[in-house]
């Protein structure tokens, strides 16, 4: 179910990194990264632990004979076209990001983005 919130709700400070490929000066392939906001930028976000259809925490997926973890979150902030799937967030404290699994403008309105991100985790 797509959601708006009130404002007061954004209490988690997330960053937007848009990634790209890069030759650096050894002519190497890097990824790079650069916030989409502008350097150390950070935006007020509501963070749900889980996807909001299904309040699941972690997931688990045997894959190749191991397991992947994954922990999925659900993201609502204020609408803008800068964030899009191809970006990761950062939340603010953690060091791994998330990978963005899809944006949704709530109610077609451009005034609030729903955004599913998850990222894997090594079991312990």
């Amino acid at each position: 179910m797509k959601q708006a919130v009130n404002a007061g709700e954004l209490r988690t400070d997330c960053a937007f990194f848009s990634q790209a490929w890069t030759v650096n000066a050894n002519n190497i392939e890097v990824l790079s990264e650069e916030n989409v906001f502008g350097k150390d930028a950070w935006v007020r976000c509501k963070w749900t632990p889980g996807f909001s259809n299904n309040n699941m925490v972690t997931s688990e997926l045997m894959l190749d004979g191991t397991f992947q973890l994954k922990q999925p979150a659900t993201i609502v902030t204020r609408f803008s076209p800068k964030i899009t799937a191809q970006c990761v967030v950062y939340k603010k404290g953690e060091a791994l990001p998330y990978e963005i699994v899809s944006v949704s403008d709530v109610e077609d309105r451009r005034a609030w983005l729903e955004i599913k991100v998850q990222r894997k985790v090594q079991a312990r």
